[in-house]
Order: structure tokens, then sequence, then C-alpha cells
């Protein structure tokens, strides 16, 4: 299965995992930032706001999103606003 798949599950939790994990993929990235400043913004999501909000700050600040321990990182010249 494709993660971007996962991109219109209901569930919140699948939704933002699938969405970190093609941000450290560096995959679907401007799709995967929506997601998670939409959770990152939602009072209802509870939790899942606070995970999202640290799952962008890392990726900004480092410049990558490392999910596994060992996940080699490429090098991207993304930029975000």
């Amino acid at each position: 299965m494709s993660l971007p798949l996962l991109f219109c599950n209901e569930n919140i939790a699948t939704r933002s995992k699938a969405a970190a994990h093609c941000i450290s993929l560096g995959i679907y990235i401007d799709e995967s930032v929506k997601i998670l400043e939409e959770v990152e913004k939602n009072k209802v999501y509870g939790i899942y706001r606070l995970n999202a909000e640290m799952t962008l700050k890392v990726w900004r600040e480092q410049g990558y999103l490392k999910v596994y321990p060992t996940q080699v990182i490429r090098e991207t010249s993304y930029e975000w606003d």
C-alpha cells in the first residue's frame, strides 16, 4: 500500500503517521505538511496536536526527519515558509 493512500484515512493517528513517514522519506512533502498543520491547529485531535507540532518543529529545525535508527538521510533542497 502506498503511504499517500493513508492521507484520506479517517483515523487521525494513521493520517499523522503516514504524513510523518512521507516527510522522513522526502516524498509528498507539501501534502504531509498540510496534514500535520491541520492536525496541529485542531483542538479536537488532543495529544495528536502535540505530536504533529513536534514532528514539524524537528523537521524544520534539523532539515530532516529520522523515523528509524538505521535510516540514512539524503540531502534535499526542500524549502518551507
